[in-house]
């Protein structure tokens, strides 16, 4: 049996410290794209997910032609109940599924990733810092030039106030 699974972070946990907040041992494994899908921001129907970022949150959708770059994580099983527990999972938020991305030397790799369950969310913005987690997630994992332009030309909802999780992602960049 495995001791480990591969995981398919588009977003928030693009970035390292991100990611570390709930599994501290994850290990960047490649960078990989998503054909036939793209992200879009939606504000689920569960309020409790919103309110961790102040805003609407990156989900994947079919999108026939469309490409969703991300980072492969190798996470240990013990952490996979951290992640479900991250996004909701039980509450009926997001899905965990496989999908099977590719990597730069077109190979393919089979992933677990996290999808959105209500089929027509409303959409909406993500906070700033939500989206600076994403760009700064894009940039470290060395994502393409055309591509993190496209997330920073993303509108955000221009809340200032305070977004907990931060303080936990700043923790993990001083370590």
């Amino acid at each position: 049996m495995a001791e480990s699974f591969l995981y398919f972070g588009f977003a928030s946990n693009l970035l390292k410290e991100r990611i570390g907040v709930r599994c501290p041992e994850a290990k960047f494994r490649t960078i990989a794209t998503l054909k036939d899908y793209k992200v879009v921001f939606r504000n689920p129907s569960t309020p409790n997910h919103e309110g961790i970022w102040h805003g609407a949150t990156a989900t994947i959708v079919p999108s026939t032609g469309g490409i969703v770059w991300g980072a492969v994580w190798e996470i240990g099983n013990e952490y996979l109940d951290a992640l479900n527990r991250e996004d909701f999972v039980d509450k009926g938020v997001f899905r965990n599924f496989e999908v099977t991305v590719m990597t730069p030397d077109n190979k393919p790799l089979k992933c677990c990733c996290f999808q959105m369950c209500d089929p027509l969310p409303e959409p909406g913005f993500p906070s700033p810092h939500y989206l600076s987690v994403i760009v700064d997630g894009a940039i470290q994992r060395g994502l393409p030039e055309d591509y993190i332009a496209a997330l920073k030309a993303t509108p955000d909802n221009g809340y200032q106030g305070k977004v907990n999780v931060m303080d936990d992602i700043v923790k993990n960049k001083t370590k």
